[in-house]
């Protein structure tokens, strides 16, 4: 686990662990690019955690009816995009998915923290570089943006087994594969 956010009608809070504060989340010396798409992204996560659906919809006073109506619609759109996302099962000759409703507090939570994370790695990037901008050795194929991506990726990034798979398709949390590739088609980074 990351971190937690826990969110009530009077409260949000953010907790992190601190281990997050070492690579591959977070180094002194990483370049501007990967700590926005690591550590950036993990803490852009955990604050999209307040989007959660059932807090929104059940909140009395922070939302209205159209914009919970509309918020409902994007809910939907993302539990549609996330069930359909199939992963093969070799050793079973089948696929995996979860269903949208359970995995979609989790994939708002992706989004939200990808999204925010990009848009405060670039804001960042146009302060501090006027003109050109650092390369990272051995990296220079690689544009900036691109770095961001890979660092964002390297948080899910990891291998499971069929088995593992099937014995976790319950959990709200989808698996490292199906968030690495799905949140990046949003048409807003």
């Amino acid at each position: 686990m990351h971190g937690n956010t826990d969110a009530s009608n009077d409260d949000i809070s953010l907790h992190l662990n601190w281990g997050l504060m070492t690579a591959p989340y977070y180094h002194d010396d990483a370049s501007l690019e990967l700590r926005f798409g690591g550590l950036g992204q993990i803490i852009g996560h955990e604050m999209g955690h307040s989007l959660d659906p059932e807090f929104i919809q059940n909140s009395p006073v922070l939302v209205g009816k159209e914009d919970k109506r509309q918020f409902r619609e994007q809910v939907e759109c993302i539990e549609h995009q996330y069930e359909n996302a199939i992963m093969p099962l070799d050793s079973y000759n089948g696929t995996f998915s979860q269903p949208g409703e359970l995995t979609h507090a989790e994939a708002i939570a992706d989004n939200a923290g990808l999204r925010a994370a990009f848009r405060a790695y670039r804001n960042e990037r146009k302060l501090l570089y006027k003109t050109l901008e650092p390369k990272l050795p051995g990296l220079d194929a690689y544009t900036p943006d691109q770095l961001f991506f890979v660092a964002a990726a390297m948080i899910n990034c990891g291998e499971q087994s069929d088995d593992e798979l099937l014995e976790n398709e319950d959990d709200e949390h989808p698996p490292g594969y199906i968030r690495v590739n799905e949140v990046v088609f949003d048409p807003d980074l």
